[in-house]
């Protein structure tokens, strides 16, 4: 809990928004020489502090971060509140050995800006009836003689927990791009779909059978445990199988290549294709990456940082040697947007960045690059143009 509140702590001072008490704090713990270790992962994994790219040497950085620090409080004691700048928040890059903090001009209010369309979620249920969620809507789910099932708390769906005898009808959860949306389903297994995702699941499960739902999109699982009623992820190429566990999986049509990422408990792949390397069935410890190919009808798999890959369900998009062509792919899909790139040479060249989703609007994030990297591009009828 204390890493955490550190962490809020750098994030706070990183987009100016911090108070005199939270920089008192970090002025404390900064120089406490047991949280060197720590202080120093911050620096070189996550953020930049400023202060150049050809400082690589920690300790320089502390003393720099301390100075910034406390002269940033003899402002606030005169000033009590920080002037509000416009910032690209998280917007942090790790730059081989350097570290480098910008800070953001204000945006040409002049410029052409992108507007997003605000696509609707929808719930189709077993009967065809097709329902529109808002993202703030409160308020009771029916099933089609009108029980009550579950209930919709904002940006959430819980249905209400049960496994029943018999044949059971499939609803269909659609997430258009730009949005994210959780549910509960009847088993008490928690799913969070990502944007442009499309889950779906019965309501409920039937008893003395496998919990099979269907997957087309990104989502994160929190599966609840029932060794009777083993837990089944289909995609298009693969089954992901599993008793209790959380993993996150996406498996996006046009992308040339399905991961499964497993954060905790053990998971089976299956795989449809009689034409995938090694076995037809492999298992997944925590840690794993299993990559399929579409193509090449092969998988391989590798340890990984988990957090780098379910660090969307926290608000953030962290990007660690991408492609430029997944990156702006991934940003098509959170910020519902087009891109379009005219400058190939910019295609397979790897970026490295993490932007918060809830704070920086596309617009924020198309200056960033267009500082940083000198990334040109241009606004026409709302779709983006990479020059």
């Amino acid at each position: 809990m204390a890493d955490q509140r550190i962490h809020k702590l750098l994030h706070r001072y990183i987009e100016e928004s911090a108070s005199l008490e939270d920089l008192n704090e970090l002025n404390k713990w900064v120089k406490d020489p047991s949280h060197k270790p720590l202080l120093k992962d911050y620096l070189t994994a996550h953020y930049a502090i400023t202060i150049g790219m050809n400082e690589p040497d920690p300790s320089q950085i502390k003393e720099k971060l301390l100075n910034r620090i406390r002269s940033d409080k003899k402002a606030l004691k005169i000033r009590r509140i920080l002037k509000k700048l416009s910032y690209a928040a998280v917007l942090i890059m790790f730059l081989g050995l350097g570290y480098f903090f910008y800070q953001k001009q204000a945006i040409d209010q002049n410029k052409t800006r992108v507007v997003v369309d605000n696509k609707a979620i929808t719930l189709e249920k077993a009967n065809g009836i097709v329902r529109v969620l808002s993202d703030s809507l409160e308020g009771f789910i029916t099933d089609e003689d009108g029980n009550v099932i579950g209930k919709q708390n904002g940006k959430e769906l819980v249905y209400n927990t049960a496994i029943l005898p018999g044949a059971t009808g499939y609803n269909i959860l659609k997430i258009p791009y730009g949005k994210q949306f959780s549910v509960q389903l009847s088993d008490g297994t928690k799913v969070r779909l990502n944007a442009g995702s499309r889950l779906k699941y019965p309501v409920p499960f039937a008893k003395g059978k496998e919990r099979r739902i269907f997957l087309e999109g990104e989502a994160y699982f929190d599966v609840a445990h029932d060794a009777e009623h083993p837990f089944v992820v289909t995609l298009n190429n693969l089954n992901v199988k599993v008793l209790g566990t959380a993993f996150n999986v996406s498996d996006y049509r046009e992308d040339r290549v399905s991961e499964v990422v497993l954060v905790r408990g053990s998971v089976r792949l299956q795989f449809v294709d009689d034409s995938v390397a090694r076995n037809k069935e492999m298992m997944l410890t925590p840690g794993d990456q299993a990559i399929y190919s579409k193509s090449g009808h092969t998988v391989k798999t590798k340890k990984v940082n988990t957090d780098l890959y379910t660090s969307w369900i926290n608000g953030l998009m962290v990007f660690r040697d991408i492609p430029f062509e997944i990156m702006l792919k991934k940003l098509e899909r959170h910020y519902n947007v087009v891109f379009r790139n005219n400058n190939q040479k910019l295609a397979n060249e790897k970026f490295s960045a993490t932007i918060d989703l809830e704070n920086d609007d596309i617009n924020t994030v198309l200056e960033y690059f267009n500082k940083i990297y000198g990334i040109d591009y241009i606004i026409r009828n709302n779709e983006i143009i990479i020059n």
